[in-house]
């Protein structure tokens, strides 16, 4: 594909004599040039953390010991579900 550029008389000045010390064309400084910007500006994918930080710790419980004591929290809401349970199966 080609495409045109339209550059003031200095800046083209100042492009030509780099492009004359690195031994390339325009056209190749100009490609590269482009390549590197395009992947420098590329918008980053989104973590995991990015996306729900807005979330984290907006909804905590009044217990924040659930992470460190699980095996507890659930032994007591197991115990209250078949006390529930043995309650109604004795009416």
């Amino acid at each position: 594909m080609t495409m045109t550029v339209k550059l003031e008389a200095s800046f083209e000045q100042t492009l030509r004599a780099r492009c004359a010390e690195l031994g390339k064309t325009a056209s190749d400084f100009m490609r590269e040039a482009l390549e590197k910007y395009l992947e420098l500006t590329k918008p980053k994918t989104a973590s995991a953390f990015d996306l729900g930080k807005d979330l984290f710790g907006k909804y905590a419980s009044a217990d924040d010991s659930g992470s460190t004591n699980r095996r507890a929290h659930r032994a007591a809401a197991l115990n209250a579900k078949y006390a529930r349970l043995q309650k109604r199966s004795s009416k």
